[in-house]
């Protein structure tokens, strides 16, 4: 997700980059997009110590160095399902205000390592999750399709996910959801293994059909995994993980999503991304999801993107030195001389006092 630059900034995730003295800026589009810092809604301060960021269309949520979840809305909206996890639900309050995730009222989510992968502009995300250091997971907010098969379901408190509805997940190591469909990466016997659950309308889950699964199912077909990603709204639902220094993707492919070079759909098990008709994409150390297109990063430091906005194969983006890989969808990415890409637009991180 992130490694060393000359700048300040340490991470990009999605549309936020994380500095190096620990603190979220959210990266608003345009050439004079503002930079904005998170706050603490009790300190008043920027929110510290942050480690790992995931963010929907009108909410974020943060890690912090003792391991719990902060969570803060970027519009009225963003709380409208409980997407705070706080224990309240409610449509209106002040923007990039952070307070704490609750498993219940007084009692805080802890021992937490990494937020699910989710962050990307046409996302219908309201159920954000975060994986545990013991390998657990949990979910909050609009929680419909993460637990309850379908049936409406909303959480302002974070919900432990199952394997049927007793037993906790377990074996977590990454995550990643769209809302309604969900992915993670468990350790196996031989290996990292790709479970997926949810509502499985274009063959999301990988698993041949478009049977919904209330819970986790193993997916055949992909060799021990490093990450998984879920695509974004109805026309792009599809997941892609990466496998080596491969990406697998599968499901809905009618603009390319799926980066075989062709837009027949669905896509009903992991199918290697190419680059053209006869060699699949390789050397990749990253992938990052966007709506309804996928961008990675190679490791010689060059970006290759497919998709709706793309090609139908994935093709170079153009660009070196790339340290750093946000939304596709722009894309977004940060270089090795400390600047922020959103597509053509350049933009100096800040890194003075907030």
């Amino acid at each position: 997700m992130s490694q060393k630059s000359c700048s300040c900034v340490k991470a990009v995730f999605g549309s936020y980059i994380l500095r190096v003295d620990g603190v979220a800026l959210a990266q608003a589009a345009g050439s004079n997009g503002a930079q904005r810092p998170v706050l603490n809604d009790t300190t008043d301060l920027p929110l510290q110590n942050v480690i790992d960021i995931a963010g929907g269309p009108n909410f974020g949520c943060a890690v912090v160095a003792d391991r719990s979840v902060y969570c803060w809305r970027t519009a009225a909206a963003g709380n409208t399902y409980g997407q705070l996890g706080n224990g309240a639900t409610d449509t209106n309050g002040a923007l990039y205000r952070a307070t704490k995730v609750l498993t219940a009222a007084g009692t805080a989510l802890t021992n937490v390592k990494a937020m699910a992968i989710a962050d990307y502009p046409g996302a219908s995300v309201a159920a954000p999750c975060a994986t545990t250091v013991d390998g657990n997971l949990y979910c909050w907010g609009r929680v419909t399709w993460t637990v309850n098969n379908g049936t409406a379901l909303n959480s302002p408190y974070a919900q432990a996910i199952t394997t049927n509805g007793t037993i906790a997940l377990s074996g977590v190591v990454q995550a990643a959801t769209n809302g309604r469909d969900s992915c993670v990466i468990r350790t196996g016997s031989s290996g990292n293994e790709v479970w997926c659950w949810g509502r499985n309308t274009a063959n999301t889950l990988g698993l041949g059909d478009t049977t919904n699964r209330q819970y986790p199912v193993k997916v055949s077909g992909v060799t021990n995994p490093s990450k998984v990603i879920v695509g974004s709204t109805t026309n792009y639902d599809m997941s892609c993980a990466l496998e080596g220094t491969g990406v697998r993707c599968w499901g809905q492919n009618s603009f390319g999503t799926i980066g075989i070079g062709n837009t027949t759909t669905p896509i009903i098990s992991p199918t290697p991304v190419l680059e053209n008709a006869t060699t699949a994409l390789s050397q990749i150390v990253d992938i990052s999801p966007g709506d309804g297109n996928m961008c990675s990063l190679r490791s010689n430091g060059t970006l290759w993107c497919w998709g709706s906005g793309y090609q139908n194969f994935a093709a170079n983006y153009g660009v070196t030195n790339v340290v750093a890989l946000g939304w596709a969808d722009d894309p977004r990415f940060l270089t090795s001389d400390g600047v922020y890409h959103l597509g053509s637009i350049t933009r100096a991180p800040n890194c003075g006092p907030l």
